[in-house]
């Protein structure tokens, strides 16, 4: 009885304070002036929300009837409106008509204008739409493998560092999966469940962590560390010398699944030493000297004596002898021709500074003495090292020594690099001189580790 007496409060403020959108929408203009409701039910909602205890009073049967009561026919054509809006609704939220799951929700011609039908409907659907699983929070990886048989597992290659250096930890990235692929095409290196090598530069250890837990697929991570970074050059007058330092680390982080559709755990596993690598160049600079050159003779110029030059040519001819001369035109024995010179100093001057604040100009440009971090040629040909070097802590196992002239990884610019050759830990008596490898490229079916080496500790 309260829950009837509940939705009967509720009908009333329905029909009395809805009766403007009922009547104007469903009875004619005879009543547009009857008030709007202050807040109307809603018709984008998937859900019964406000609608339990009005429908409960048309559902109910009260003694000593026999079946519910009629519902009014203004009441009836609001909420039938109001009920086909949130139909429309869960129709959305299936993704639409055209999908099979939301023709459950699409109602008749027959049911549009029967409020009860609709609500048993609408009920139905919101259970229907509560039922769909949550979009994935990542996009599984399913390489198909080689075999055809099972999807290929993946490794990412990651990169971290101050945001300042980015273009040097990009860099770093893709070169180390560059060579790491050649020594696997080239020279046998084997990873973890022959796994793939993905780059992905600007993901985060976050990023790993959610594809890790979403993913069965992902073998694990390589993650590649810039710690420090800094470049510069040094004048040397006819030269300039240009450095780059940069030293990082790798670490692993495996992702365990405990069984194949699992949601795996990721865990760092195994990091390298702190690595460094410097490079230098030095970049001849003519024009600074030159120009200083040519600045000293033009100040020489400028404080110097005016010189003046002067040449004179006489040319001599000889007396004719015959026949005499006409009266009045005289003879010509000599001409003499005079040529005079005068230093400018002071446009010297003028064209001296000129140049050489050009040449000052081109070289700062070419060579600058301060510069910012970026991947330059030096920078480039440093990363290319630093990742050998870091290779080398990786200690990549490979099943035997490779043809002559297989051992060098090349990039897309840039000299070979000599791939490093593999140290086995042969067992505890060789283990202070062999180099465990890391957990994702040790030998197949080994995971081989600082634990396959060292005997177990026995238990008391």
């Amino acid at each position: 009885m309260r829950r009837l007496a509940v939705g009967l409060a509720v009908l009333g403020l329905l029909v009395s304070g809805s009766g403007g959108i009922v009547s104007a929408q469903y009875a004619g203009p005879q009543s547009a002036q009857t008030p709007a409701p202050s807040a109307p039910l809603s018709i984008s909602d998937c859900s019964t929300a406000q609608l339990s205890d009005v429908i409960a009073v048309y559902l109910a049967t009260p003694a000593p009837k026999a079946s519910p009561p009629p519902i009014p026919p203004t009441a009836n054509a609001y909420l039938a409106h109001v009920l086909r809006g949130r139909l429309d609704a869960c129709v959305a939220r299936l993704g639409g008509a055209a999908k099979p799951r939301a023709l459950a929700c699409k109602y008749s011609s027959a049911d549009k204008g029967d409020a009860r039908a609709l609500y048993t409907q609408l009920r139905f659907c919101v259970t229907l739409v509560s039922s769909v699983p949550p979009a994935p929070a990542v996009v599984p990886w399913q390489i198909p493998g080689t075999s055809g048989v099972q999807n290929e597992h993946v490794i990412f290659v990651l990169g971290v560092g101050p945001e300042a250096d980015s273009a040097m930890v990009y860099k770093l990235v893709s070169t180390m999966t560059t060579y790491l692929n050649d020594g696997k095409t080239y020279t046998g290196y084997y990873f973890a469940d022959d796994s793939t090598l993905i780059p992905e530069p600007s993901w985060t250890t976050q990023d790993f962590a959610m594809q890790c837990e979403g993913s069965p697929n992902v073998e694990g991570a390589i993650i590649v560390q810039v710690t420090a970074a800094g470049n510069g050059a040094s004048d040397n007058f006819v030269s300039r010398r240009s450095w780059t330092a940069i030293e990082a680390t790798a670490l692993y982080a495996q992702c365990t699944h405990i069984t194949p559709t699992s949601s795996g755990i990721p865990a760092f596993v195994w990091i390298s030493q702190m690595e460094g690598q410097d490079g230098h160049s030095t970049t001849v600079t003519p024009l600074m000297p030159l120009s200083l050159l040519l600045l000293a003779v033009a100040g020489y110029e400028e404080f110097a004596p005016a010189r003046t030059t002067s040449n004179v040519t006489t040319r001599a001819f000889p007396n004719p002898t015959s026949p005499t001369p006409s009266p009045g035109t005289g003879r010509v024995t000599q001409i003499q021709t005079t040529n005079q010179t005068t230093e400018n100093a002071s446009s010297l001057g003028t064209v001296a500074g000129t140049f050489l604040g050009s040449a000052i100009t081109y070289t700062n440009s070419a060579v600058p003495l301060a510069q910012s971090p970026a991947v330059d040629q030096l920078t480039w040909n440093t990363l290319q090292s630093l990742a050998i070097r870091l290779m080398t802590d990786m200690n990549c196992w490979r099943p035997a020594p490779p043809p002559a002239g297989t051992l060098y990884a090349t990039d897309i610019i840039g000299a070979p690099q000599s791939l490093p050759s593999y140290s086995p830990p042969a067992g505890l008596g060789a283990y202070q001189t062999g180099v465990p490898s890391a957990p994702f490229c040790g030998p197949p079916r080994l995971n081989e580790s600082v634990h396959n080496i060292l005997p177990s500790t026995p238990r008391p």
